[in-house]
């Protein structure tokens, strides 16, 4: 499954999932959202919701523990 297709395969059910990323990736992604958020070009009700779904996000920065081999 592609990364278009998984962007579409939404999920039904209610919880919490967690996803994890380069940094760099996770900057692309907010950076793009936040400008979806702010342009004409996408529907009022779409850049509403977007708002919604980034005031859910809580962001839980990996330390260096949490990294494979613990904290050598």
């Amino acid at each position: 499954m592609t990364a278009f297709d998984r962007a579409f395969d939404i999920v039904k059910n209610d919880g919490m999932i967690t996803l994890r990323m380069p940094m760099s990736a996770y900057n692309t992604i907010m950076e793009t959202l936040a400008m979806d958020m702010q342009s004409s070009m996408i529907e009022p009700d779409i850049r509403a919701d977007l708002s919604r779904a980034m005031d859910q996000i809580e962001e839980l920065p990996m330390v260096r523990e949490d990294l494979p081999g613990g904290s050598e």
